[in-house]
């Protein structure tokens, strides 16, 4: 565990560890704050429990003041690789805020995000506030609501991050893919290859709750989540399928896809794949909404 402490603006000094998973002890010292707590819904025990562990790298920056829990933040990044992030989850104790103590949390994860080899870190917001506050940081508004950090040494990340990289790999999507899957879908890139009606990006760019929502909606032979994956271990194209839950429309599932330009050429593989699994669901129509 990482320690260390800093003096905020109100003249407190402020302990800042960096933990992991497990974080019961810390989410029942705040039971009715957002403090550690705040996670998505689905999947907020496995989280707190350690549970996701076999997929996600969760370091979460603890703030405490006198031994009072302050202020918490975490990114989410693959166990396999540790390339890009999701910073989720800012919250600072009502009574403690404009102390300086989200930024000496931020500024605390990008710093081990930077040493171990990260590229990019994205976040969300819709608070002008929090918006200027990331500005600080060097996140800058890449789409909607959208924030992105680069690291240093990475500032031609658009240019090869979804450059072609070998031949990619087909295969069921995991939780560890949660950062790579909203890097792709973050991305400012007008003319990848887009048949998205499932998922509602075209009403809300939050791609991460997108994703945990799929997921726990497909499963159960209910549809399926399926991702190309090239040798870099990057997520360059993603398929989902949804059965539709009716009756007499059970034999019908609606599919959307994402597909990076520089593996155009492996969509219908993609899509010849996640056509046979359909089957094997007993799918007999598999159809894509174009608008």
């Amino acid at each position: 565990m990482f320690e260390k402490t800093v003096r905020v603006r109100s003249g407190e000094n402020l302990t800042i560890k960096v933990v992991e998973p497990p974080l019961t002890e810390y989410s029942e010292r705040s039971p009715d704050s957002g403090l550690v707590n705040w996670l998505w819904t689905e999947i907020k025990q496995e989280v707190i429990s350690g549970a996701m562990k076999p997929w996600l790298y969760t370091p979460y920056a603890i703030g405490e003041i006198d031994g009072e829990l302050v202020g918490s933040l975490a990114y989410y990044t693959a166990t396999y690789n540790h390339e890009v992030g999701l910073i989720q989850f800012v919250e600072t104790a009502k009574h403690h805020r404009s102390k300086g103590i989200a930024s000496a949390l931020i500024s605390t994860l990008i710093e081990k995000f930077n040493s171990e080899g990260g590229l990019a870190l994205m976040l969300c917001t819709s608070n002008p506030i929090a918006g200027s506050l990331y500005e600080k940081h060097g996140f800058w508004y890449s789409i909607g609501d959208g924030l992105r950090y680069l690291a240093p040494g990475s500032e031609n990340y658009d240019e090869t991050f979804f450059a072609h990289n070998g031949k990619a790999e087909v295969r069921e999507a995991t939780w560890a893919d949660l950062p790579y899957i909203s890097a792709l879908y973050n991305h400012v890139e007008p003319r990848w290859l887009v048949k998205d009606s499932l998922t509602g990006m075209f009403r809300d760019m939050r791609y991460e709750s997108h994703f945990v929502k799929m997921m726990g909606r497909v499963g159960e032979g209910k549809g399926g989540y399926f991702v190309l994956h090239n040798p870099k271990n990057r997520i360059v194209g993603v398929a989902v399928f949804e059965r539709i839950d009716s009756y007499q429309e059970q034999h019908v599932a609606n599919l959307s896809f994402r597909v990076v330009p520089s593996y155009f050429d492996q969509t219908k593989e993609l899509i010849d794949w996640v056509a046979s699994i359909a089957a094997e669901l007993s799918v007999g129509i598999l159809q894509v909404c174009i608008g």
